[in-house]
C-alpha cells in the first residue's frame, strides 16, 4: 500500500506540472489575443468566460499584466518544481538545486538584459532574456532537473 501512495504521489507531481504548464500556456495566449483585439480594435475573438476580467481593460494595463503573470508564472513553476523534487527524492540538497537554479536563471536573466539593453536596445534584448526566463515559467526546468538529480544519485551510489 506504501508503495501505491508513493506512486500516487509521483503522479500527482508530474500531473500538477503538466496541468500548470497548460494554465500557463492559456492565459497567456488569450492574453495576447486581447492584447492584440484592443490593439487593432478586432472584434474577432471573444475572451473565454473565466477570463472575462481581462476584457475592459486598456491596452497598457494588458501589456504591464504580461509582466505579473510572468512573475506569478515563475513563481509558481519555482514552488510546483520544488514540491516535484521533495516527493520524488525528499532531501534537502536536492531542493536547494531547485533554489539555485531558480535564482541563477533570475539573475543571468537580469545582467544579460542589463548588459545587452545598452548595445542592441529593448527589442532584441527583451527576445533574449525571454527565451531564458521560459525555462523557468515553464516544466522545462523539473524535466531537466529530476533526471539529473536521478543521474547524481546513481553516479553517487556506484561510488
Amino acid at each position: 500500500m506504501a508503495k501505491f501512495l508513493k506512486y500516487i504521489k509521483y503522479a500527482s507531481a508530474i500531473f500538477f506540472l503538466i496541468y500548470l504548464g497548460f494554465a500557463r500556456d492559456y492565459l497567456f495566449v488569450n492574453l495576447n489575443y486581447q492584447l492584440s483585439k484592443t490593439h487593432y480594435h478586432s472584434f474577432e475573438y471573444h475572451l473565454p468566460p473565466v477570463l472575462s476580467f481581462l476584457e475592459g481593460l486598456d491596452e497598457w494595463t494588458l501589456y504591464y499584466l504580461k509582466y505579473v503573470f510572468t512573475a506569478l508564472a515563475i513563481f509558481l513553476f519555482f514552488l510546483a518544481t520544488f514540491w516535484a523534487v521533495h516527493v520524488f527524492f525528499g532531501e534537502k540538497k536536492y531542493r536547494r538545486w531547485v533554489l539555485y537554479s531558480y535564482v541563477i536563471i533570475i539573475l543571468a536573466s537580469g545582467f544579460i538584459f542589463l548588459a545587452l539593453y545598452w548595445f542592441f536596445g529593448f527589442d532584441p534584448t527583451y527576445l533574449i532574456v525571454r527565451k531564458l526566463l521560459d525555462f523557468a515559467e515553464s516544466p522545462i526546468m523539473a524535466m531537466v532537473l529530476i533526471p539529473l538529480i536521478v543521474v547524481h544519485k546513481k553516479m553517487n551510489e556506484n561510488k
